[in-house]
């Protein structure tokens, strides 16, 4: 029994490990930089689990997806008469890590992002409060991690020292002297997105009947404050549309009086807060003549336009004709990006299975109101999308299949994958 017990310990412990590294391979700046070990060590981190050796007709229909998506890179190489091998393989790998991560937690995958989010906001929250109350030790170790994971400069002459568990962000040490939250991730937009994800996660899990019951999980309540850390726009927004959709679909009294006072303090604190109203209309308003969001989307849709079916390729030099990241490639907008990279053959075809996949999963776990799943999924990846290049990354990859992973129903019970249980 105890030699059980230590397997079972050891195994969810390297299930655990698994997801840190595949979370932190598509959030984390330094850990982005150098991509490849981070794939090399998901795959041996695969190789560890019994599940990945289990095969079934199901490994078959993950193939066929990853081939669908794959043949567009065959399809750019003769359009643009591309040499583009090594990228169809980095990117076949990032397909495959992301269906490994998901057949080997499968069911956990939910509880697992939402505890991996969860402890990694608390982290955060305490260098937040570190930075105000001995902002000469937060400086120490904002030194320190620029000197341990050495980051290049961005185009726009920034980057965000990390230490792999947090990241800085350096416009708080300028005059402005207000700090974002970034956490785990590359800066506090990045964060706000996978917080968002998270809070949906858990609202899946645990099936909030009230606002009440919501407010009463103190896993909800890091994810919020946390949240509003980050002094997000499109978290900030994202987060309230989530709100009013579920709680608008669970009808009651008190639902009802929550959603009518929600929805004008929402509307208030759009037009009050500088970083929500004023900042989305600064931003249109120098549109025409910046790539901000909607510069970059403006742009976009002039390149998309001219090849609406298969994109321009991941290739930048098909289209900016250079390799080197310059300005001119500072497309910040994630849907159109998207839309340009790949067109809308490949786009409506990766919305349409995320869609299907979600809701499946949530079908097979026999959670209630399944088909409100993909819905929230979507209503996130889009919103935030529109700010942030999430839209392809190896988390919304591993949506694609979260449909089609097996369970063994005799011996699945709700407990088994409740968050923290």
């Amino acid at each position: 029994m105890i030699v059980l017990d230590r397997s079972k310990n050891l195994e969810k412990f390297l299930e655990y490990f698994h997801l840190l590294v595949f979370i932190l391979s598509f959030t984390n700046p330094f850990v982005r930089k150098n991509i490849e070990i981070a794939i090399y060590l998901l795959i041996f981190l695969s190789f560890l689990s019994k599940k990945f050796f289990s095969f079934s007709r199901k490994d078959f229909q993950a193939l066929i997806i990853i081939l669908f998506f794959i043949s567009f890179e065959f399809i750019h190489a003769l359009i643009f008469n591309l040499d583009n091998l090594k990228t169809t393989i980095r990117v076949f790998s990032y397909f495959a890590v992301s269906y490994f991560t998901v057949k080997i937690l499968r069911h956990n995958f939910l509880a697992y992002f939402v505890n991996i989010t969860v402890a990694l906001s608390i982290l955060s929250l305490l260098m937040y409060a570190m930075a105000y109350a001995t902002p000469f030790t937060y400086k120490i170790l904002y030194i320190y991690s620029e000197a341990m994971f050495p980051l290049d400069l961005d185009v726009n002459n920034y980057r965000t020292p990390t230490f792999i568990l947090y990241t800085f962000d350096p416009a708080y040490f300028s005059e402005n002297n207000i700090l974002r939250n970034a956490g785990f991730t590359w800066e506090a937009g990045g964060l706000a997105t996978y917080l968002n994800f998270a809070i949906v996660f858990n609202l899946m899990n645990n099936f909030p009947k009230g606002y009440r019951q919501f407010i009463a999980d103190w896993r909800n309540k890091i994810l919020l404050i946390t949240m509003a850390t980050t002094f997000s726009t499109a978290g900030y927004v994202t987060l309230f549309i989530v709100m009013a959709i579920y709680f608008l679909n669970k009808f009651t009294i008190s639902n009802f009086i929550f959603i009518i006072i929600f929805i004008p303090v929402a509307i208030y604190l759009y037009f009050t807060l500088d970083f929500l109203g004023q900042k989305i209309n600064e931003q249109l308003d120098q549109a025409s003549i910046s790539q901000n969001r909607f510069g970059a989307a403006m742009l976009d849709f002039e390149d998309i336009i001219k090849r609406p079916f298969f994109g321009w390729s991941r290739d930048f030099s098909v289209l900016f004709k250079t390799n080197d990241y310059i300005y001119e490639l500072h497309r910040p907008n994630g849907i159109t990006n998207f839309l340009r990279c790949y067109g809308f053959i490949y786009v409506l075809s990766y919305i349409l299975i995320l869609y299907a996949s979600t809701q499946n999963m949530a079908k097979n776990l026999r959670l209630k109101n399944y088909k409100l799943f993909p819905y929230l999924i979507i209503t996130v990846l889009i919103m935030m999308g529109f700010s942030q290049l999430v839209m392809h990354t190896l988390f919304t990859m591993s949506l694609l299949f979260l449909g089609i992973v097996s369970f063994n129903f005799k011996t699945l019970n709700i407990s088994d994958y409740k968050v923290l249980k």
